[in-house]
C-alpha cells in the first residue's frame, strides 16, 4: 500500500484490500487558557490548535469544521469538555451546531450529584453533509455564574466516513 491507505476486509477467507484513508480528517484542540461559559447560555467552543487537518478543511480562526468542495457525505464527530464547580442538580453540556443551528441529536449533558463537582461530558455524531456546510462545537452550563471549561479536556475531532 502507500501512505494514507488502509487494509479493508473482505470477507471471511478473501483477501483483504486497500482502501483510501478516512478524509478529510482533523483533530482540534486548545492548548492554554480556560474558556469562560456565561451562564445558561449556550457558548461557541474555541480550538486555535490542531493536531492534524489532512485537507485544511478546520478554521482555528472562526473554529470550524467546512466540508471542502467534493467531499459530501457522511461524517463521525468526537467532540466533549470538561466544566467545574458545578453543586447539586447543575449541568453541563456539549452540542454539535450544524450551519449555525444545534442538531437536535448530538448533544450530551451531566447533572453533578454533589457541590463542587467537575464534570466531562463527551459526545458522538454522525452527520451527512454537503461541501461548504460547517460544523461548530458548543457548550452550556447552568451555575448562575459565568464558570470555565478547561482547555486540556476540550477537544473536537471528525472524518468522513461514507461517500
Amino acid at each position: 500500500g502507500t501512505a494514507g491507505h488502509f487494509l479493508k476486509s473482505a470477507g471471511a477467507g478473501a483477501a483483504p484490500t486497500m482502501s483510501a484513508s478516512n478524509t478529510p480528517s482533523f483533530a482540534a484542540y486548545r492548548a492554554s487558557g480556560e474558556q469562560s461559559l456565561a451562564n445558561a447560555t449556550w457558548s461557541k467552543i474555541e480550538f486555535p490548535n490542531e493536531y492534524w487537518d489532512t485537507d485544511s478543511a478546520f478554521d482555528t480562526t472562526n473554529d470550524k469544521f467546512v466540508v471542502p468542495a467534493g467531499e459530501g457525505g457522511g461524517y463521525l464527530f468526537v467532540y466533549g469538555g470538561r466544566g467545574e464547580g458545578l453543586d447539586d442538580g447543575e449541568q453541563t453540556s456539549v452540542a454539535l451546531y450544524l450551519n449555525g443551528a444545534i442538531v437536535n441529536y448530538s448533544w450530551a449533558a451531566d447533572f453533578s450529584p454533589s457541590s463542587n463537582t467537575e464534570l466531562y461530558v463527551r459526545s458522538s455524531c454522525m452527520i451527512n453533509l454537503a461541501a461548504t456546510d460547517y460544523v461548530e462545537m458548543y457548550a452550556y452550563q447552568n451555575k448562575g455564574i459565568s464558570k470555565n471549561f478547561h482547555n486540556w479536556y476540550m477537544q473536537f475531532s471528525g472524518c468522513k466516513i461514507s461517500t
